[in-house]
């Protein structure tokens, strides 16, 4: 399906997202998607992932009890320190080949 608009129609549209723009000038258009860790809970976290890489759900909602944050937050900051891991061991190995 295809909509005709007008060339008057297109200025007219095209101003009105100009005018919306400008009043927005300065303001942030999405909200800030995460929040950092505290070190206290960066320590916690690291000093869990030595002793198990893996945590499982209670293990997450408990740690997450204990730092503050949600057992979902949990969950993907552990995926991530194993992805990370992973890539480090990995650059590590290639460099020690060469």
């Amino acid at each position: 399906m295809f909509f005709s608009v007008s060339i008057h129609q297109s200025k007219e549209i095209s101003k009105e997202m100009a005018d919306s723009r400008e009043e927005h000038v300065g303001e942030s258009i999405r909200p800030r998607r995460f929040q950092r860790h505290s070190v206290e809970q960066i320590q916690r976290l690291k000093g869990f992932f030595k002793e198990c890489q893996y945590p499982d759900e209670d293990q997450r909602i408990q740690l997450g009890r204990e730092v503050g944050l949600d057992p979902k937050q949990i969950k993907y900051w552990f995926q991530n320190r194993r992805a990370r891991t992973k890539v480090r061991f990995l650059a590590r190995a290639v460099h020690e080949t060469l």
